[in-house]
């Protein structure tokens, strides 16, 4: 089952537009089981203190790498570049 996939793109159309499959795999759920273990691995790293391996989390959503990576960079108080022809891609249409 599809959650919370195609959010962006279902919810850039006009009410009663998409298809039915589309409005119901853009919904996001709650999926207590996967929050729970995300958590644990979250609170065992923050317990590492100085040695945490997570420098940063952020919601990666429909805007992708290009959205995400410069948000990350200005809420860092940073500039930066981002090549995103050198981002690999899963589909490249």
């Amino acid at each position: 089952m599809l959650i919370g996939l195609g959010g962006g793109a279902a919810s850039s159309m006009a009410s009663g537009d998409s298809a039915e499959d589309l409005d119901f795999a853009s919904v996001q759920r709650q999926n207590p089981e996967i929050q729970r273990r995300c958590q644990e691995v979250i609170d065992r790293c923050w317990g590492l203190g100085e040695h945490n391996p997570i420098a940063f989390i952020h919601d990666v959503g429909a805007g992708g790498l290009s959205n995400a990576l410069p948000e990350l960079v200005k809420d860092g108080g940073r500039g930066g570049r981002l090549n995103c022809a050198l981002c690999r891609m899963t589909n490249p249409e």
